[in-house]
């Protein structure tokens, strides 16, 4: 073999291997691509509460400017619901926090597994995915559910459900939701977590807390699918 091929054989070997060190990085989430952002169509301050009837909002929290910056987004909503037409009476608390992200180089969602364990609560078992057909969103949406106690109020129980929703597609865990932001195909991003906390007691009745959960979460993704969330689409391309 003459020099010039062997720099041609060399050359070809390289440049496929590091292809597929690039491919390797990319699904292991040790490198991250930044995509376009895709701005957000209404703010979710402006969010249709009367879409989520009979939920009524009971107060709204706004983070202070050293949290919103460790958030990372001034685009969320920090809510506490309630619904006076419902006999739930073991239901005291229910939350709805939503976040949104474009354009960030932190691409990792925070998820309520780190949130809750340096808050000082505890995960009572494993992570559940689950497959929830919503009827006011008309499809199918995994969400996870996670169930913490909390030490220093014994007797006090979180449960939280969640879903990570990456340019139109809702996935239930990070792994899933990382692959997916590096789709070669998007040329934008944007991920919006959904979540809804529930305080209750450690007896309460799992049904009935799936079902709050579950009614919450489809209200609420159905409004940020009309009104708020890029349309499916956007994400190759950008917005039309």
């Amino acid at each position: 073999m003459n020099r010039s091929a062997f720099h041609f054989a060399l050359a070809v070997i390289v440049l496929g291997g590091s292809a597929m060190a690039l491919d390797q990085a990319k699904r292991r989430g040790w490198l991250v691509i930044i995509k376009k952002p895709l701005p957000i169509r209404k703010p979710l301050r402006d969010l249709d509460k009367s879409a989520l009837s009979p939920w009524q909002l009971a107060s709204a929290q706004k983070l202070s400017a050293e949290n919103e910056e460790e958030l990372h987004t001034q685009e969320y909503i920090d809510w506490v619901l309630a619904d006076p037409s419902s006999p739930r009476a073991r239901i005291k608390v229910v939350h709805l926090g939503v976040t949104y992200y474009t354009g960030v180089q932190d691409q990792v969602p925070h998820v309520p597994e780190e949130c809750a364990y340096q808050g000082g609560m505890t995960q009572n078992g494993n992570k559940q995915i689950l497959k929830w057909e919503m009827p006011h969103l008309r499809e199918t949406v995994e969400t996870a559910k996670v169930v913490f106690d909390d030490p220093q109020h014994l007797g006090q129980r979180l449960v939280v459900y969640y879903t990570i929703a990456v340019n139109g597609e809702f996935l239930g865990d990070r792994d899933p939701v990382r692959l997916r932001m590096i789709n070669p195909r998007d040329t934008h991003l944007y991920y919006s977590k959904i979540e809804v906390s529930i305080f209750t007691s450690m007896d309460a009745d799992q049904k009935e807390l799936d079902a709050v959960g579950r009614d919450l979460l489809d209200r609420t993704l159905a409004e940020l699918m009309r009104s708020h969330l890029p349309l499916r689409g956007w994400e190759r391309g950008g917005p039309k």
